[in-house]
């Protein structure tokens, strides 16, 4: 209280530019997390958006930010900021190769390439898994399920369905440590999904789907995606299988129903990425119908004391 007393004391005695300087410059020193939430939220509307995994800060660009509003001088403020805050790391996810230099040049180390992959809706076979257009995310009510297990022949050669081995439903707000629990088994520490990271992703696009699937005997859940549309352009936005469930098809049947549902909804392309590195995803990606679209940001890291700071 003392401190914002001081800064409207000496902002009554100043006008114009010299005004707003003593009173930026008396804020930060007197209400110091006040002057950083501010200038966080300032960043925010300029394209930069900022989340906390422990001590390490994650930014996420938005594409229209860049590179207009990112300059050396602003993303050096930010690693002031974010090290006054009391971060020890700060990653960048998605990069565009047009503004990496400026990463680079104030200590950023790239750490990987995500290679951008489409696929063409147009006249795609996929059969429509029935759900409703424009499912609302995390629905209150019981969602649409679907389905998927084995059949068997019998000893007089008829098929018969065996109950599902497991089965998929739309995302709800009590799945959401579920979900975080299948992130966090099928991705490395760097490249895990926070509550708030999940939030986001879910918020990315006009229109979202997110479906998660579940063991049918025991309940447990073993994969989730995220799908996202913005026009007539469909996106994975995240797609993870726990490690006892890869390459069981549940992320390719996964997939075939969420791909069915950009189509109704008049998606003509469906875009992901994928780390250059992981060739069973990108192999597992082609098998769908996807292919390299030449493009690809880079991931960066910056840590305070490797990097000199």
């Amino acid at each position: 209280m003392v401190g914002r007393r001081v800064v409207h004391e000496a902002a009554a005695l100043q006008t114009g530019s010299v005004r707003r300087g003593v009173v930026r410059s008396l804020w930060r020193r007197f209400d110091p997390e006040g002057w950083q939430a501010w200038r966080l939220a300032c960043m925010r509307r300029s394209g930069l958006f900022v989340w906390w995994n422990d001590d390490v800060a994650e930014v996420e660009l938005l594409p229209n930010s860049v590179p207009a509003s990112l300059t050396p001088e602003r993303l050096d403020e930010l690693l002031r900021l974010l090290t006054g805050m009391g971060a020890r790391k700060v990653r960048v996810r998605s990069v565009p190769t047009q503004a990496l230099g400026v990463f680079l040049s104030l200590g950023f180390e790239q750490t990987a390439r995500l290679l951008i992959l489409d696929r063409s809706l147009a006249g795609d076979g996929t059969v429509s898994d029935g759900s409703r257009p424009h499912e609302p995310v995390l629905p209150s009510r019981d969602a649409d399920e679907d389905s998927a297990g084995d059949r068997t022949i019998d000893s007089h050669g008829s098929a018969t369905e065996t109950a599902p081995a497991w089965r998929i439903a739309a995302l709800r707000r009590r799945d959401m440590w579920d979900v975080l629990s299948v992130d966090h088994a099928a991705f490395p520490p760097e490249w895990r999904f926070s509550r708030r990271l999940l939030l986001e992703a879910l918020g990315a696009t006009p229109v979202t789907r997110a479906d998660l699937v579940r063991v049918s005997r025991t309940g447990e859940a073993v994969a989730y995606a995220i799908w996202g549309l913005a026009g007539d352009r469909g996106y994975l936005q995240r797609l993870a299988v726990g490690p006892s469930h890869q390459r069981s098809g549940v992320a390719t049947r996964l997939c075939t129903v969420g791909m069915a549902w950009l189509r109704a909804n008049g998606a003509s392309t469906v875009i992901t990425n994928t780390y250059e590195e992981n060739h069973g995803a990108l192999a597992f990606y082609e098998k769908l119908g996807f292919s390299p679209t030449g493009r690809w940001t880079a991931a960066v890291e910056w840590g305070g004391r490797r990097c000199g700071r």
